[in-house]
């Protein structure tokens, strides 16, 4: 789904990504109008405008002006994340580029980049195969982020200024509207944008760029067994992560992560 409507940018670099009654991201260059829109428009066969208030329901991503190649990323990453594009399948650049919706550099790029992140195998006169999900995946990811993502909720209680947090609150929003729809992909969008503002405003990139992808083999293996109960168990941690980054508690934010990577190691 191809986002070709201009968003309004956040005042300041730190903001990083932002929301309005979705969930959206960027900090590039600041397009001519600033106004809000009442919603966007999508590429597809048949072309249409779809509401703000309908964006959530239906897990839209309201972006702000990202590069082609990061929203034919989020594009592709989402579909492998939903199992839409199953574990093992053989897939070609034209099936990609018709998925994504977008041209064949851009596309090109976020292949690169989810073959970095081990979504993606390119192989030698084969083609492009979505990976696997091996049984020591979850055990390993998890691992990992139990060790990191508490010392980056930390760091980005402590770095956030009143933008970021702003828009951390209406991401808290956003995932408790959707455990009140049983919305599994939509709380997926809001927990894709929420690490991503975790990464534009965690002063770290070493740390930010170890996490980018265990965030997103996380979000595939939690998905494959995901139900409406552990959505809403999560995203009640997941809140209480963004009220202690509020509050600029790094200390307790780092507290809240450990019980949020606990739990999601666990169930």
């Amino acid at each position: 789904m191809r986002i070709v409507a201009g968003l309004k940018r956040p005042a300041s670099k730190g903001a990083g990504l932002f929301l309005y009654a979705s969930v959206g991201c960027g900090k590039r260059r600041r397009p001519t109008s600033p106004a809000p829109i009442a919603g966007i428009r999508v590429a597809c066969p048949h072309s249409e405008t779809v509401p703000l208030s309908d964006i959530s329901a239906s897990g839209t991503i309201l972006m702000h002006n990202r590069s082609q190649a990061h929203l034919a990323y989020l594009a592709l990453e989402r579909l492998i994340v939903t199992l839409k594009l199953k574990p093992g399948t053989l897939v070609t650049e034209r099936r990609l580029l018709e998925l994504a919706t977008f041209g064949r550099t851009p596309v090109r790029e976020a292949i690169q980049k989810l073959a970095w992140q081990g979504l993606i195998e390119i192989r030698a006169r084969v083609g492009l195969q979505i990976t696997t999900i091996r049984p020591g995946d979850r055990i390993d990811v998890m691992q990992t982020r139990r060790q990191l993502e508490p010392l980056a909720a930390a760091l980005v209680a402590e770095h956030a200024n009143a933008e970021a947090r702003e828009a951390m609150s209406a991401c808290a929003r956003q995932m408790m509207e959707c455990a009140d729809k049983g919305d599994l992909e939509g709380f997926l969008v809001a927990d894709k944008m929420f690490d991503e503002m975790m990464e534009e405003t965690c002063p770290n990139r070493f740390l930010t760029a170890a996490l980018a992808p265990l965030q997103t083999h996380a979000r595939r293996i939690w998905y494959a067994s995901a139900s409406p109960e552990k959505m809403e168990a999560s995203v009640e941690r997941h809140v209480k992560v963004i009220r202690s980054i509020e509050a600029a508690d790094g200390f307790a934010a780092a507290a809240a992560m450990s019980q949020l990577m606990d739990y999601l190691a666990e169930s």
